[in-house]
């Protein structure tokens, strides 16, 4: 399944799995900054579709995806950008 954090934006960062989240925020904690959007995990590229329901459901107005450069990962982010233009 996904895991939300809703921190009140109208946008998402889309993560493909917790530790790369994880990973984002203690380079921002090093950075002195904070996270201005909220998260979207899919815990797994098959999850591409839930996450497509769940971005629409929220409205969301942008996406920043951080999947990995894999093969699966390019097939995701090309199943969201063809499903939420």
């Amino acid at each position: 399944d996904i895991t939300s954090f809703d921190l009140g934006f109208t946008s998402y960062a889309l993560f493909e799995g917790m530790f790369d989240f994880l990973a984002l925020l203690v380079w921002l904690s090093n950075q002195d900054k904070s996270l201005k959007t909220n998260v979207l995990v899919l815990h797994s590229v098959t999850n591409t579709q839930k996450t497509i329901d769940f971005l629409k459901a929220q409205n969301c107005q942008k996406v920043f995806a951080f999947l990995d450069n894999d093969k699966q990962g390019k097939e995701a982010l090309d199943t969201l950008q063809s499903s939420l233009l």
